[in-house]
Formats: C-alpha cells, structure tokens, sequence
C-alpha cells in the first residue's frame, strides 16, 4: 500500500514539474512517461544485474507470491463466514 502511495506522490511530482496547471486528467500522460521510462530502465539494468542471481531473484518472487496469499487467507475466511451469517439470518427471518 505505502509502495503504491510513493509511485503516485512521484506521478504527481512529475505531474507538478511538467505541468504547472495540473487536474485529475494531466496525471494521466505524466504516468505514462514516468512508467515508460522506469520500465525500460529496470528491464535493461535488472536485467543485466540480476540475470546471475536469477534464483535467488525468483526465490524472492515466490516468497512475495506465498505472503501475499497468506494474507489473503484471512479476508476470504471473513467473507466467507460473513456470508454464512447472512444466509443463517436471511432463513431464520423468513
């Protein structure tokens, strides 16, 4: 969450130098720049530098993957048991 509030306080930074009268509709292009560049910066640097670490670099993918749905885990149990609860109430109320 804070990783995506830093990537738009940087769009709307580059939103701000770019464009000094700036609404919801300039973040748009300045996005799109920012994104282009950052990303064929990090695909040519990344992946010159960690081509050799490949391993450990997909390791780490699978780490970020498995806690990702580990902390998913808990909102789908409450979904789920938030929606038993409803159908309990919805047949005893009928």
């Amino acid at each position: 969450m804070s990783l995506i509030a830093a990537f738009y306080f940087i769009i709307k930074a580059v939103n701000e130098l770019t464009f000094i009268e700036s609404d919801l509709s300039d973040i748009l292009p300045a996005g799109q720049y920012l994104w282009k560049y950052l990303g064929q910066y990090l695909g040519q640097y990344l992946g010159q530098y960690l081509g050799q670490y490949s391993q450990i670099f997909e390791l780490t993918i699978y780490i970020l993957i498995a806690s990702f749905i580990i902390m998913l885990i808990p909102i789908i149990i409450g979904i789920i048991v938030v929606i038993i609860v409803a159908c309990i109430k919805a047949f005893l109320n009928r």
